[in-house]
């Protein structure tokens, strides 16, 4: 009793679910760091944006000798000074410009999320194709010894006279196909296992692995499921975003056509050669309001405006042809789900009569009244059913991993 609980203890410490390679996954990622690392520094962007509205300030110290054989009392000038620039009116360009940095944050966010969404789908698919692979080496193994015992009633028979030599060679056939498919099988495995240590960046056991269940009784509409992909979906949001940016900056292109209005001013602190910074050199504190217009710069401004918009016709394009697309993707992963949950529920019912005509057949030729042929096929049936229902309960989980995906869910 002690033993089978240190067995059932140690077994739940060591296994894996597919939350957990989920969560280990992202905790990993290097991706995922480099993609929060450029949403802080879209934050940090954002913030710098709104310097332009604040006033700028600085001092500074100046140190000049002139000529002293210039017709002048002084030649030393040596003073400090204190500056500040403001920006009154500038066509509304840093307005703008905080709102492209705003969506530039967003699309920083988006890329997050959108590398979390891949890491999430790749971790799915290493892990359920991994438990597929291993549902598929119990079913074949289960197969070899069902036709090796098969062979060895056949080789019984034919070394009795009863039965002729080719029932014995077709087993031997039925069997090393077997065989080739069970390797197929174990090296299908051993890729998934390499490909979720990849992910995992840590060393996995399939025995580790903890099986998944399905719910096969979803109703998945494609209307619902297409709402919710375009107001969840990283790619489809971002492309919105960066539409919004052209906007803004065809906005900010306008303000070009407009003046700007600047106040300025400076204050001097002389320690000597004041009197000749003010009168010859002209350094006195001052403050000044000015007022600049572009009249012309070779069109520059208008062809500049005229690209912002065939862009943002290009990024509409774009979003409409993505639409598209996520529809097409929606509908074929829900005929797919449709698909493996019907074929999952036909052959969880033919299992029960593929088992029971498996076990008359086979009691049939052990007796000799039935045939070789029947048996094969019999053993056949069995096969296919339990490889089915493998194949449509991974398959279905598969199926809701990338709608999962499209969905920015995990």
């Amino acid at each position: 009793m002690k033993l089978l609980l240190i067995i059932i203890w140690t077994s739940s410490i060591f296994s894996l679910s597919l939350n957990d390679a989920i969560v280990i996954a992202l905790q990993k990622s290097d991706l995922i760091q480099e993609k929060d690392a450029l949403k802080k520094r879209g934050e940090a962007l954002y913030k710098e944006s709104f310097s332009s509205f604040m006033p700028s300030l600085s001092t500074g110290y100046i140190l000049s000798y002139n000529d002293p054989s210039a017709p002048r009392s002084t030649y030393m000038l040596n003073s400090f000074n204190i500056r500040f620039e403001y920006n009154l009116f500038n066509g509304f360009k840093d307005y703008y410009k905080i709102l492209d940095s705003k969506e530039n944050r967003k699309r920083a966010d988006y890329g997050l999320i959108n590398e979390r969404a891949n890491i999430v789908l790749k971790t799915k698919d290493a892990y359920i194709g991994a438990l597929q692979s291993k549902a598929l080496i119990v079913v074949l193994k289960e197969r070899q010894k069902n036709i090796q015992t098969q062979k060895n009633k056949a080789l019984q028979f034919v070394n009795q006279g009863i039965r002729a030599k080719n029932e014995s060679l077709s087993m031997e056939i039925a069997l090393s196909n077997t065989l080739i498919s069970l390797q197929s099988a174990e090296l299908s495995l051993e890729y998934y296992l390499k490909a979720l240590e990849q992910i995992l960046k840590s060393k996995i056991s399939s025995d580790e692995l903890e099986d998944i269940e399905i719910d096969e009784t979803k109703v998945l509409d494609i209307d619902d499921i297409f709402s919710s992909i375009l107001q969840r979906n990283s790619e489809y949001l971002s492309l919105l975003s960066q539409l919004n940016s052209s906007v803004y900056q065809k906005k900010q292109l306008f303000g070009s056509f407009l003046p700007s209005i600047d106040l300025s001013g400076v204050k001097y602190w002389y320690i000597d050669g004041g009197r000749a910074a003010s009168t010859t050199y002209g350094l006195q504190s001052q403050i000044r309001f000015s007022i600049n217009w572009n009249l012309f710069n070779g069109f520059s401004d208008g062809y500049k405006l005229q690209a912002s918009r065939y862009y943002e016709l290009s990024l509409q394009s774009k979003i409409n042809a993505l639409k598209r697309d996520i529809y097409i993707q929606a509908q074929d992963l829900i005929r797919q789900y449709n698909l493996a949950k019907e074929q999952y529920k036909i052959s969880t019912q033919t299992l029960k009569k593929a088992q029971e005509n498996y076990q008359i057949t086979n009691n049939r030729y052990t007796q000799g009244i039935g045939t070789y042929t029947e048996l094969i096929d019999a053993e056949l049936l069995l096969n296919t059913a339990k490889t089915n229902i493998a194949q449509a309960k991974y398959g279905i989980a598969s199926t809701l991993a990338k709608i999962d995906y499209l969905l920015n869910k995990w």
